[in-house]
């Protein structure tokens, strides 16, 4: 039997095996291969009759649904199969399969789009799914790289292609005609902030580019169409760590794109009109990128610098200079007085204890009379 299926528990009772059994017998029996078959066949039928029974399937989804999963990725004989049993979490419902998904489509909707995450909540909320939220589609949502991975493998389901909603262009098919023009528009308005964006990051992105997702968000970050989210990345990172080969793994360049309509890209606009070797406007393209970073799911390269900027950001209007701390404390060493280092002089002697020290310390004053005891004569 295949490896997805070794969850499985049976027995074979056949009379056509032969008594002698090796390693090539087995390697070569035609009798074997039709068993396996079979018993694959008999499995398949037994979960689509689990399947028919809501709160058994949960269970059983619960409980074996990786081995499912992994039957998508290895077994092609019956990818279509198990892809009608696998079961993923999605913006709308807890766990749904395929078949399921494709009743839920909206009319005029071509795709089926899914986002990997952290966390379901946290791939919910990624910017790059606004325009899809807007038109009112359902987004599967890959928490486990094992979801990622058969999801990334299915190219077509009954008809609909299965896509990552955070690639580039990933709706392009569903874009009318009036939001081709104004993508078209937007590319014309923005192309000198565009490239100063992308001479000021460099090789951090691959391109720069307004977007038609973005409703709320100023900028996301989006994988090219052979790129690797976020999430992949991370895993690709600890494997290469784990085999003594993380100097190899690099940073993959995202593209990033604009919300032509936000108030903050309008900003970097006319900041880039007035004086784009500003300081200011340099580190606001860098602040709008670092945003796009952690909203989309990827690691800041430089915590401390971002956290720099947002400080700056915060203190608008305020005088705030890196040097003054150190000043302060300069100043203040200086002022500060030891005890040790003052004079001999000015030292006031330690307080003697008792009565007889202190009588013993006081030395009469020069106008002080000697006092005379009284003489009391017999009688």
């Amino acid at each position: 039997i295949p490896e997805w299926l070794t969850f499985g528990k049976g027995v074979v009772d056949s009379e056509d095996l032969p008594l002698n059994v090796s390693r090539e017998l087995l390697q070569k029996s035609k009798v074997l291969s039709i068993i396996s078959k079979r018993l694959v066949r008999k499995a398949l039928d037994m979960f689509n009759e689990i399947a028919k029974d809501e709160d058994k399937f949960k269970s059983f989804s619960d409980n074996f649904g990786k081995y499912i999963k992994v039957g998508v990725i290895e077994d092609r004989d019956n990818k279509e199969a198990l892809l009608k049993l696998a079961t993923f979490a999605s913006t709308k419902m807890g766990a749904t399969t395929l078949p399921q998904y494709k009743e839920r489509m909206k009319d005029g909707q071509k795709k089926i789009y899914y986002v990997s995450g952290s966390s379901k909540e946290a791939a919910s909320a990624s910017p790059v799914l606004e325009g899809l939220k807007k038109k009112g589609y359902e987004v599967i949502v890959a928490v486990d790289q094992i979801d990622e991975i058969a999801l990334q493998g299915v190219g077509t389901f009954d008809g609909c292609d299965v896509v990552d909603a955070a690639k580039e262009d990933a709706d392009a098919d569903e874009l009318s005609e009036d939001e081709k023009n104004a993508k078209a528009e937007a590319a014309k308005e923005l192309e000198d902030v565009c490239a100063f964006v992308k001479e000021t990051l460099g090789t951090q992105v691959d391109k720069v580019e307004p977007s038609t997702r973005l409703t709320k968000s100023p900028s996301a970050l989006v994988q090219p169409q052979w790129g690797v989210s976020p999430q992949m990345q991370r895993f690709m990172k600890a494997q290469a760590a784990a085999g003594g080969a993380d100097a190899m793994m690099g940073a993959m360049s995202a593209n990033l794109e604009l919300n032509p309509r936000h108030p903050v890209v309008l900003k970097l606009k006319q900041m880039v009109a007035d004086d784009k070797e500003a300081a200011e406007t340099k580190d606001y393209a860098l602040l709008l990128y670092d945003v796009a970073a952690i909203s989309t799911g990827y690691e800041v390269a430089d915590p401390a610098a971002f956290a720099k900027r947002v400080v700056k950001l915060m203190g608008d209007g305020l005088e705030i200079d890196d040097d003054d701390d150190d000043d302060d404390f300069e100043s203040d060493e200086e002022k500060i007085e030891f005890p040790d280092e003052k004079p001999a002089a000015k030292q006031e002697a330690p307080a003697a204890s008792g009565e007889k020290a202190a009588a013993k310390d006081k030395k009469p004053s020069a106008k002080e009379e000697p006092v005379v005891p009284e003489v009391i004569e017999p009688q």
